[in-house]
């Protein structure tokens, strides 16, 4: 089956290039790449790079991570979605390792283990915490796979979310009892970039805590004004 990969990028001109190029080193060519380039200014260069180096690239106007992710799920030719942000690179085997995941039977959804950028406390600790959170939890993240079936079935990310979007896919496609699958033998290397500009402890709890918090909030907003 083809696989898509699906990556929504708000104004990531400076990290775009390195994600694509990890999927043009990959063991499994069978795959396309769609840049979901969402609210980006109009100085910002990351379409432009991404259709340089051979992505499918859409615009919208409006910033929403949800929205992107939904847009490129629809464009997707593949039955295998791969979504993945914009300032991560992934290992040489991660499309193959998941393609033959979906493709075999053994899962409907999943993720996989969160390799370092650097060396700091925090960065290991935050990596050993996503990867242990991914694999108890059955959850999904910034940086996971779903059937197309599975994802259409939950009616794909929740657009109303501005936060935690991701791991509320998961919590829903968990609940229909579809299957997750942690996958160990292939890995990401996401981004510390906000750890370095906001403070690495900060932002090691807002990652980890507060997006389930804020997302609860939102959730009564949004029923409330609906009433």
């Amino acid at each position: 089956m083809l696989t898509s990969v699906i990556i929504p990028a708000h104004n990531e001109e400076k990290y775009i290039r390195a994600t694509l190029e990890s999927y043009a080193r990959q063991s499994n060519g069978t795959f396309e790449t769609i840049v979901v380039a969402n609210g980006c200014s109009p100085a910002d260069n990351t379409a432009q790079i991404a259709e340089d180096l051979g992505a499918k690239v859409i615009e919208l106007e409006e910033g929403n991570v949800s929205l992107a992710r939904n847009v490129g799920a629809e464009i997707a030719e593949g039955e295998n979605l791969i979504f993945n942000d914009a300032d991560t690179v992934v290992a040489p085997n991660y499309v193959e390792t998941i393609a033959t995941a979906l493709d075999h039977g053994k899962c409907d959804y999943g993720n996989v283990k969160f390799h370092p950028e650097n060396c700091h406390p925090i960065t290991l600790l935050y990596c050993f915490s996503a990867s242990v959170s991914g694999y108890w939890k059955k959850t999904t993240g910034g940086n996971s796979f779903v059937r197309r079936e599975a994802f259409n079935e939950v009616n794909g990310y929740d657009i109303n979310l501005i936060v935690g979007e991701d791991t509320d896919l998961g919590r829903r496609i968990r609940a229909t009892g579809k299957t997750h699958n942690f996958l160990w033998s292939t890995y990401v290397i996401t981004s510390m970039r906000k750890f370095k500009e906001q403070g690495y402890l900060k932002e090691f709890f807002v990652n980890l805590y507060f997006p389930h918090l804020k997302r609860s909030i939102q959730r009564k907003m949004n029923l409330v004004s609906k009433k």
